[in-house]
């Protein structure tokens, strides 16, 4: 699956600055500007600067782990499901999905401390794995753990 996503640059590194303030950010689909400006930062003896945040590199960026609370999380998501596949006629169930992504955010977060992109979808498409959560975060509250 191809995501809708442009070529888009914060700053472009400044190749022959020395000063660690100087900084970039790149997000593309293909890859093509990445190589581009690691290839100026080699250029001028800063390729060790380059870091590609990826499912293949040590680095990755999890979206969900942050200050945002559940809410703010879950509309993010559907906001990114609206532009990617249109808005639905039936305002219900962009509600609906909405609420079940906050719950199930709030729920691993509250067990776990912790949620990543998979977990969401794995409680929103596997309704035993949600029973089961459900029934762990019932008997940590009554034991007193949360």
């Amino acid at each position: 699956m191809h995501l809708p996503v442009r070529r888009t640059v914060a700053c472009l590194p400044r190749g022959r600055s020395r000063t660690p303030a100087s900084a970039g950010s790149s997000l593309e689909v293909k890859g093509d500007f990445c190589h581009k400006v690691k290839g100026i930062l080699e250029k001028h003896g800063r390729g060790g600067d380059f870091v590609e945040v990826g499912l293949d590199s040590p680095y990755r960026y999890n979206p969900l782990h942050g200050d945002l609370d559940a809410y703010a999380l879950a509309y993010g998501i559907a906001s990114l499901l609206n532009n990617l596949y249109g808005r639905g006629k039936e305002p219900f169930w962009q509600q609906a999905y909405t609420n079940l992504v906050k719950f199930v955010i709030l729920l691993h977060k509250v067990l776990y401390d912790y949620v990543t992109l998979f977990d969401v979808y794995h409680g929103a498409i596997n309704p035993a794995h949600l029973e089961q959560m459900i029934q762990e975060g019932e008997q940590a509250l009554a034991s007193g753990i949360c």
